[in-house]
């Protein structure tokens, strides 16, 4: 009898089990802090797998990158703030399947934004501007639409307030973020005399004698102050300064003055 034909036999390997393991160079960071995120696969039997790895924050991806050597390493800013949660998994290739690392816990605290009330400038009198403010440090890209609500900004002058320094300040209000905390930066409000271009007075312990009071300041503007030095002789007590001066340009407000011995009045 001739012999029976061979058989050829066949058996289907299926892919190996890999498994997937996440660190981070840092637990706790800042908003638009970088982190690195180290990605490693590893094969059921040994082997070295290929393929790419994707991070996410749940179902948010944060970005992927292919392995090298079995490995990846995977840098970002873009962590929102917050108690996060990020898993990285691995896509599979032709011998090992695919795997999901463990959560890993990233701690992100807000950055910080800084609200500074802006500088202003008012006519004694005249109706007040109106208050703004700026905002700075911003980080990833950010920009005004990163922050809701505005912020609450007040002064102590008035209409009709005496001509002198007044503070602006700026408080939260309804500013809120998820990714950014505030802090605040007061401003300043400089009411001036009528015309004058400037709230004048003189500097803290400047004193001046009558002689050569003139002399140093000269006769310009039509912003004046009548300033009385208590310790001065009585023929010369009263002086009708004239602000132009940039010895006298924006140092006091009136209340400083005093304490230096001199009081004053607008004109």
């Amino acid at each position: 009898m001739p012999p029976a034909p061979r058989r050829r036999l066949s058996k289907r390997v299926g892919k190996a089990a890999s498994t997937t393991t996440l660190t981070a160079s840092l637990a706790s960071i800042a908003y638009g802090q970088k982190v690195t995120l180290t990605a490693t696969v590893a094969g059921q039997y040994g082997g070295t797998a290929t393929g790419t790895v994707t991070f996410k924050i749940e179902s948010t991806e944060l970005g992927s990158a292919p392995l090298a050597s079995g490995k990846v390493k995977f840098t970002t800013a873009y962590i929102p703030a917050g108690a996060d949660s990020i898993i990285a998994s691995y896509s599979a290739d032709s011998n090992f399947a695919a795997s999901k690392s463990s959560a890993l816990s990233v701690t992100v605290s807000k950055a910080v934004l800084t609200v500074t009330a802006a500088n202003q400038t008012a006519v004694y009198n005249q109706s007040l501007p109106e208050l703004s403010y700026a905002v700075s440090g911003y980080v990833n890209g950010d920009s005004f639409s990163a922050i809701s609500g505005s912020p609450l900004e007040a002064t102590t002058a008035k209409q009709g307030s005496a001509a002198g320094s007044y503070p602006i300040t700026v408080t939260q209000g309804t500013l809120s973020s998820t990714d950014y905390s505030f802090k605040f930066v007061n401003g300043t409000l400089e009411n001036l005399c009528e015309g004058g271009g400037g709230s004048y007075l003189l500097a803290a312990g400047r004193v001046f004698q009558r002689a050569d009071l003139g002399q140093h300041l000269g006769r310009h503007g039509r912003c004046g102050y009548l300033l009385h030095h208590r310790r001065q002789p009585a023929n010369s007590q009263i002086h009708k300064i004239h602000g132009d001066h940039p010895d006298l340009r924006d140092r006091h407000a009136a209340g400083h003055c005093r304490g230096a011995g001199l009081r004053g009045q607008p004109r």
